[in-house]
């Protein structure tokens, strides 16, 4: 799906309005997408916000998509393996080289929890590709064997791809 039209907005409205009852729609949506390509994963990561951005918003949108998504794909959801270790500037007024700059390095997980594991990373919207591969990246670090990638929807501008076992849908 492209980040446009009534799927921006909708987005938006979950995101910045506390508009939480919109991640049912949008997780059907996601439902759609994995049907038609079933990825070999064992659990579900949701993208995290930083603790300040988290008290600011008060709720991490990806959550909210990832545990609907996860009741309905029967899978489980592991939430607080992955941290966001540093606070970084929005993406959305970001040009490329400073997205990727943004986000390197800012993610950490736990081994424990993801040694051996194939894991799905889930968020809302795809843009760049870099928070997503910086995620991967950490996920693959803290032990998991591959690391997927599904969000919502992606920005029509182009999308980064990172290593083959990183896929960015919609």
């Amino acid at each position: 799906m492209v980040f446009e039209g009534v799927i921006r907005q909708a987005i938006h409205d979950l995101k910045y309005q506390g508009r939480t009852e919109l991640a049912v729609p949008l997780v059907e949506l996601m439902v759609e997408a994995w049907e038609s390509g079933l990825f070999p994963v064992d659990c579900l990561v949701p993208v995290p916000l930083h603790p300040r951005r988290l008290r600011e918003r008060g709720y991490n949108q990806a959550n909210f998509l990832t545990e609907g998504f996860a009741e309905k794909i029967k899978l489980p959801v592991l939430l607080g393996v992955l941290a966001r270790s540093r606070m970084t500037k929005s993406q959305t007024k970001l040009g490329v080289a400073e997205r990727r700059k943004n986000v390197k390095g800012a993610f950490t997980a736990i081994p424990a929890m993801l040694e051996g594991r194939s894991v799905l990373l889930v968020d809302d919207v795809c843009t760049s590709g870099f928070t997503l591969q910086a995620c991967a990246d950490a996920l693959r670090t803290a032990g998991a064997v591959q690391v997927y990638a599904m969000t919502v929807a992606r920005a029509g501008w182009g999308i980064h791809k990172g290593d083959a076992d990183q896929s960015c849908l919609s």
